[in-house]
């Protein structure tokens, strides 16, 4: 297995504004240093997000918030975490009223994540692949490597480190080895014998250069695929999907855990618990043997299990 390198996010006056921001979470919040780095990574992409659509983030608005969390296509936790962590950003920087107090936290969903079947993966891939090779490789990463959109779009070809490894900047600036399938091999050689050899990143930016696409731009690609094969779903849903997949194969909890890269196991546990359609399926399927000796009842003995 290759061995990841830790790479940075921010710098020049983005970096100066965190690390004040780190200095006063600390000193006038008592934060733990693993939730103000945290919130600090966390920061770090609101203000990329920020740069990226030429928005002030000292003068955003609870709208341009709302638009943020929506483009991150996450769930409700992590929803619920972004908006709490840009509330104490936006105290930090004094602002009143604070526009994150704007955006209505959301309601965890009851049971297990969304997910696609089988057959609309495969009509996803087929639509992407028609598409083109930037598309059918965002959805082959999600569906067949459950990488998340941030993990995707900023994606760089040094990650691509051997035919079955991808290295993978996660959450928090954690840094994974994640092993491929060969779907997302064949449609990375697609996309890299059209790419620009002079060009890092797997997505860039067509109008920024030196960055990558936008969360927006990402999932207008994924639009597209979806709505030519018929298949409301968003990144995030392959993601889930390739959790199913991986638990319906025989998969333990530990694997899966392992292959989403979550950090606690209670998140993957969420995938435990059985769809609703699974659970037809079992229902449907189950039958019992009855050999030789189940047969030999009497007919007293029927009389008897009946009256008790």
């Amino acid at each position: 297995m290759p061995t990841p390198q830790r790479t940075g996010h921010a710098g020049g006056a983005d970096m100066r504004r965190i690390d004040a921001f780190r200095s006063w979470c600390h000193l006038h919040r008592g934060y733990r240093p693993s939730t103000t780095a945290r919130y600090a990574s966390n920061i770090s992409r609101w203000l990329a997000w920020c740069a990226d659509h030429g928005i002030r983030h000292d003068r955003a608005t609870s709208a341009q918030v709302h638009r943020y969390l929506a483009e991150l296509d996450v769930g409700a936790g992590t929803w619920n975490q972004m908006r709490a962590t840009l509330i104490v950003w936006f105290n930090f920087l004094q602002r009143d009223p604070n526009p994150a107090r704007g955006v209505e936290r959301r309601k965890r969903r009851e049971g297990p994540p969304r997910s696609l079947t089988g057959a609309q993966v495969a009509a996803l891939l087929t639509a992407a692949h028609t598409i083109g090779p930037a598309t059918r490789l965002i959805v082959a990463l999600a569906c067949y490597a459950g990488l998340r959109a941030t993990e995707m779009r900023t994606l760089t070809w040094d990650a691509w480190v051997s035919p079955d490894w991808l290295v993978v900047v996660g959450k928090g600036g954690q840094i994974a080895s994640v092993p491929i399938h060969p779907e997302v091999t064949a449609a990375l050689r697609v996309l890299q014998a059209r790419a620009d050899r002079h060009e890092p990143l797997m997505f860039p930016s067509p109008t920024v250069a030196g960055q990558p696409i936008s969360h927006s731009t990402l999932a207008v690609w994924w639009q597209r695929a979806a709505d030519l094969a018929g298949v409301p779903s968003t990144p995030h849903q392959g993601r889930h999907s390739f959790a199913r997949a991986l638990l319906t194969s025989g998969a333990d909890v530990a694997t899966v855990q392992t292959a989403l890269r979550h950090a606690s196991l209670s998140t993957t546990t969420l995938y435990v618990r059985a769809w609703p359609e699974d659970a037809r399926q079992a229902v449907s399927a189950l039958s019992y043997r009855i050999d030789a000796r189940d047969q030999t009842v009497t007919d007293q003995q029927v009389a008897e299990a009946a009256d008790g």
